[in-house]
């Protein structure tokens, strides 16, 4: 498949707020595309610009694996101009049509978590 992201929440001590329509989401991102597939076993994905380009771009690619239960995914870059660092997400909603992913990240030192949702491109 390949996903769009359609929406972004942060919550912070329970209480989730949308942030998609804010600054923290540039248009150059919103309509990146992720791309996951799996060729005789071979998970690979690619987060790739689309119309609108980032300035550094936001392009990696790299492996994925999903566990058994369907419930974290994990994602390693192989080529990006971030960071290379393993990554992992929770896997809140996962359909045909709809994904929704959580980590846990840092704002003004204050642990939040962050819900994207993508939809099929």
């Amino acid at each position: 498949h390949e996903w769009v992201i359609t929406g972004a929440t942060v919550a912070t001590t329970g209480r989730a707020v949308d942030v998609f329509s804010t600054a923290l989401y540039e248009d150059c991102e919103k309509d990146n595309i992720l791309q996951f597939t799996n060729l005789n076993n071979a998970t690979t994905y690619k987060r790739l610009e689309n119309v609108k380009l980032c300035i550094p771009s936001g392009a990696e690619t790299g492996n994925w694996t999903l566990s058994p239960d369907f419930t974290k995914l994990t994602m390693k870059p192989t080529t990006t101009s971030g960071s290379t660092a393993t990554r992992e997400y929770g896997v809140v909603e996962l359909t045909d049509t709809s994904l929704k992913l959580s980590y846990q990240d840092e704002l003004l030192s204050n642990p939040i978590t962050i819900v994207e949702t993508y939809k099929v491109r």
